[in-house]
Formats: structure tokens, C-alpha cells, sequence
């Protein structure tokens, strides 16, 4: 067994040196205590970047501590979170809130969105620990800690037991029932093992995950209870409580880190490399280099369980319906906050509407062969004018604002496609279509940045043959882009300034419209509709009896895509909500 100990340099940072030759904690390295301001932390889960959230449960908080070394709030007023983990899509974070005893979600804006709260009928003791398997689904412990914060602190579980929430986020079932007091909990990045603490007994144990979810083929993983558990790239589980013990996969003890603290509360990888461990332990958040590194993103799916891979993102028995035509060309869809879906008619130079009670209207005549379309939370919907070469705004009441219509004082050639971000910049794509190429004043087909409240665009992307669908994800960091001239769809990073770099290849595709969905897969428009992961691995195909042109999730639940297709507007119902 190796050892880590500790000794105190100053007020602001706390080190502990490593005395051992080898091990998962890097030669050398010093433990550093980052910031010790909280009443208890808890609950720390990287993003895909290496930002690592983590909650101080008494404050009702959830802090970010960023991979350039500074601490912000993410949000105030958290549900008492406890554990969190971050969601497939990296951008959603799931959290134990035992404020009202329930499983949450928390989009990049701090909206929740609650999960479970019950099992069958009655309330949840108060979720502890989570961990979400490759398939979406997430199995979290639910032990009973009585909070001086509930008005209700009665028990109304028969006992503290651990839960499966399938991938459907419905449908939730019981896979332990022998625990004395289950908390920390972890699994293998393949999906097949799960690793659960039982800190009343003080062991820990591992089962066979199942393809239905179920737990099988319990054994005792070492004679150690744990509050908040990792595992790093080696198979290698960390248990917490008195410092941090690391356990290899055969359950043999391989080193200590001990923490200078009364309790050790949790652990979690993070950084830019995913190399640094960082600790919450009871007033402080610590971090170690470490030789071993956690799982990184994008997280793989596994062969041989219920996955993405292996399970459609269609509902179970959904097919895909037509639900009006006559149109002469179909595009542009979006879908306000309520789930109603606008698109466009371009030759008949209309935009409809398409309601939740399936009832079709006429938005707006004259629309100026509009093609993409955009709604935000307002219902202000945001119009590619391609026959007008511009970009323009209506309001709720009908009103018409225009936002672009020329770059460094010539036209733009034929606005087609348009994805706001969270500061309200508007993307936009600049294809040539609506006229000749000989009638445009523009030298190229590009990409621009509308800045908040500017009318001067900037010039993102110049070397695209014909740039067409644009979407970006809920953070605001990724950019997708299709290249339809040069049949290739592209991924960039967001810069601050709106700006794009790190331009890599996504698929060798192209595409008309594209969507994304909660996990962060992106829908292309084709031959039908494909679907790829966040790595670019084609899970899904939808076929569609005419060529799909644009999408979105819409629907009262927002988990139907709607589909434009030439003379047609489709749907069909989803496994997965819009993004």
C-alpha cells in the first residue's frame, strides 16, 4: 500500500506530499487545497472540458471550478444537490436534490427539470450518489439522511435501497433491497459493472449489470464503506471518507491519499487532460495530479447491453406520419416554447404554422422565399429571407425588424440557415441559391456572426463550397456546420467573441437543415435522417418517403421530430427530447 501525506504551507493552500515510489498519483505530485470558503462540499462531476461542478449542500449551491483555476457560482438555489454527474450530452447535469426528495436535471442555464420524485406512489427517502450508464439510463442510491430542512421528515420507503431510472427517463425500478445504508456508487465505463457502497455496513460491493438494468451476481468488492466514489482509466475505484482509498479491480487496497480533514466527502477526475484528481472534503475542495486519468468524453457505448447503439432513439412502435401536403417546398422548421411548429412554404412564399392541437395556419404571406427559421423564448421568430438577402425578426403582434442584409456594404447572397446562441448572436449561412451567381456582389458563399444587438455581421467561415445547415449546442461552445457544396459537415469551437477555430471534420456528409437532441446526437438531412453521435458514429436512420430538408423536436413534450420534405410536413415520436 502507498501513502500520501499531508502537511500545511499556509492559510490559502494545503499540500500533501507524496511519499510513494509509484502509484496512480503522479511522481511527485503535491495535493492542493484550492479554496476552502463552503460549509460542506459535496457532489463534484467534470464536463467534457474538465470543469469540475460541485455542490456545498448547506449553502444551496453549485460552484464551477474552471480548468483555468477560478471559481465561479453555477447556480443558487440548487435543490440542497448532493451528487451530480453530467448528462451524455455534457451539458446537462444531473443532481440528488433532497430538498424535495427527487432526481433532477439542470440544463447550461440552471433550469430544472425533475426526474423522479417517487416510487410507486411514494416520495423518495432523499438521493445521495448517481451514476449515468453509456445507455442514458442512471442508477442512483437513495439512503435516509433526516434533513433539518424538510417539513415532512418521515420515511415513507420500506427501506434504503438503490434505483435504476431507464433510459426513457419513465420508467424506474428497484435493484437492491438488502442494503443497510447505500451511498457512493460508480460504474465501469463499458456499462457492466457497478460498484455500490454500503456505508452503513461499511463495505462495498459490485454486481453484473443486466441488459434490462437489473443487478446480478452480487460479491464483495472490499470490507470499506464509501461516501462519494470515481474510477480512473485503469479500473482502479476510489473511496472516500478518511482521506481517499484507491482499490484496484480485484479489490486489493494500492494506496491511500490522506486529506487533512475530518471527512472526505467525495471525488471526481477533471482538467483539461482529465489527469487531475479533485476532492471535495468538508469546508474545501482539494486537487492532485494523478498518473491515471478518469474516463474521458465523448463517454463510449458498449456492445452487448442496451445502448444507443443497439436501441432506437424512435419511440417503441412510432412510425413516422404525414401530417398535411400540397405545399410546393418545405422547410425551415422550429418550434416555439409551447412546442408548436413554424416552417417555411418558400415557392409559395409563406410561412405556417403547424399547432399543438394539429391545425394548420397561414403565419405569413410574402415572406420573402424565407428558409430557415429560429424562435426564441419570446416567440420572436428570426427569418433567413433568402429571395430578400436578408435577416429579420417578427415579433409576437406581426412587427418586422431587419437584423442583416449586407456585409461591409454589399448584399449577402441568399441567407439559408440560422442558429442563435445564448447571448442572442445570431449564425447564419450564405449560400447561393435564390439567384444567379453572376447577380451577387459578394466574391464567396460564407458563414457569418450577427453580434447581439449589432446589424454588422461578422465573417466566420470563407473556405466552405456551399455552407447550408448551422446548429449549435445548448452551451454555447460547439458549432456544427454542412457543407453541402463540398458534402462535408464540420464542428468548431465557439470563441468568446464569437469567433470560430479548432475546425475539424465531423462527417463525411453534408447536410440540408440539422438538429440536435438532449443527448447531444446531431440529426443530418439526406437520404432520410441520420443520426450521429457527439463522435461523429452514425447510430440511426429515420427513412423518409420524400427528401428530408429541415427538422426540429416540437410537441407539447418536445420529444416529436417534425420533418419537412419537399411537398410534405412529417412527424414521428422520439425517445429523446430536442436540445
Amino acid at each position: 500500500m502507498k501513502a500520501v501525506s499531508i502537511a500545511t504551507v499556509g492559510i490559502v493552500s494545503l499540500f500533501c506530499l507524496v511519499t510513494a515510489q509509484a502509484g496512480v498519483v503522479a511522481p511527485n505530485a503535491k495535493v492542493e487545497k484550492l479554496t476552502d470558503t463552503f460549509a460542506f462540499t459535496e457532489g463534484p462531476a467534470s464536463d467534457p472540458k474538465g470543469n469540475v461542478y460541485f455542490t456545498d449542500q448547506p449553502n444551496d449551491k453549485i460552484y464551477i471550478w474552471s480548468t483555468e483555476g477560478k471559481l465561479s457560482v453555477f447556480l443558487t438555489g440548487c435543490e440542497r444537490s448532493n451528487g451530480t454527474y453530467f448528462d451524455a450530452d455534457g451539458l446537462s447535469l444531473l443532481a440528488c436534490a433532497d430538498l424535495h426528495n427527487r432526481l433532477v436535471s439542470f440544463d447550461p442555464n440552471g433550469k430544472m427539470t425533475t426526474l423522479v420524485s417517487d416510487y410507486k406512489g411514494k416520495k423518495l427517502n432523499g438521493p445521495n450518489d448517481l451514476w449515468r450508464h453509456p445507455n442514458g439510463g442512471i442508477y442512483f442510491t437513495d439512503p435516509f439522511y433526516k434533513r433539518n430542512y424538510w417539513t415532512d421528515p418521515n420515511m415513507e420507503q420500506d427501506g434504503q435501497h438503490v434505483y435504476y431510472l431507464a433510459p426513457d427517463r419513465k420508467t424506474l425500478i428497484r435493484v437492491t433491497e438488502d442494503l443497510v445504508q447505500p451511498n457512493g456508487i460508480i460504474g465501469t465505463p463499458d456499462g457492466k459493472l457497478l460498484y455500490v457502497a454500503d456505508i452503513g455496513a461499511g463495505k462495498t460491493y459490485v454486481y453484473t449489470i443486466n441488459p434490462d438494468g437489473t443487478l446480478s451476481n452480487k460479491k464483495l468488492f472490499c470490507g470499506l464503506g464509501s461516501d462519494g466514489m470515481t474510477i480512473d482509466n485503469e479500473g482502479n475505484v476510489y473511496l472516500t471518507g478518511k482521506g481517499v482509498s484507491v482499490f484496484n479491480s480485484a479489490g486489493e487496497k494500492i494506496e491511500q491519499i490522506d486529506v487533512n480533514e475530518r471527512w472526505t466527502a467525495n471525488v471526481c477526475f477533471g482538467g483539461k487532460d482529465q489527469d487531475t484528481l479533485f476532492i471535495t472534503a468538508s469546508k474545501s475542495l482539494y486537487a492532485v495530479k494523478m498518473r491515471t486519468k478518469g474516463i474521458t468524453w465523448p463517454q463510449p457505448v458498449p456492445s452487448g447491453v442496451e445502448g444507443l447503439e443497439k436501441k432506437s432513439l424512435v419511440a417503441p412502435g412510432a412510425k413516422l406520419e404525414k401530417l398535411v401536403d400540397g405545399f410546393k417546398f418545405t422547410e425551415g422548421a422550429s418550434s416555439d416554447a409551447e412546442g408548436n411548429v413554424y416552417f417555411t412554404d418558400i415557392y409559395n412564399n409563406r410561412i405556417h404554422k403547424w399547432s399543438l392541437d394539429g391545425k394548420l395556419s397561414t403565419f405569413l404571406e410574402n415572406s420573402g422565399l424565407a428558409n430557415g427559421l429560429d424562435i426564441d423564448d419570446k416567440n420572436n421568430l428570426y427569418v433567413c429571407e433568402g429571395g430578400n438577402r436578408r435577416i429579420s425578426r417578427i415579433d409576437p403582434a406581426g412587427n418586422k425588424t431587419v437584423l442583416c442584409d449586407n456585409y461591409k456594404g454589399k448584399k449577402l447572397n441568399s441567407p439559408n440557415d440560422l442558429w442563435r446562441d445564448r447571448k442572442g448572436g445570431i449564425y447564419f449561412t450564405d449560400p447561393v441559391w435564390a439567384y444567379k451567381k453572376e447577380d451577387m456582389e459578394l466574391p464567396g458563399q460564407y458563414v457569418f456572426y450577427l453580434p447581439p444587438g449589432s446589424n454588422s455581421p461578422i465573417l466566420v467561415i470563407d473556405d466552405m463550397l456551399g455552407p447550408n445547415g448551422v446548429v449549435g449546442t445548448k452551451n454555447g461552445q460547439i458549432l456544427y456546420v454542412a457543407d453541402m457544396g463540398g458534402n462535408k459537415t464540420w464542428v468548431y469551437k465557439i470563441n468568446a467573441d464569437g469567433t470560430l477555430s479548432d475546425k475539424k471534420l465531423f462527417v463525411p456528409a453534408g447536410s440540408d437543415g440539422m438538429e440536435l437532441d438532449e443527448q447531444g446526437n446531431l440529426y443530418l438531412t439526406g437520404k432520410g435522417i441520420i443520426i450521429v453521435d457527439p463522435a461523429g458514429k452514425k447510430i440511426d436512420l429515420i427513412n423518409v418517403p420524400n427528401t428530408p430538408s429541415n427538422l426540429c423536436f416540437g410537441g407539447k413534450t418536445h420529444d416529436t421530430l417534425f420533418i419537412t420534405a419537399r411537398d410534405s410536413l412529417y412527424s414521428i415520436r422520439m425517445n429523446v427530447k430536442g436540445h
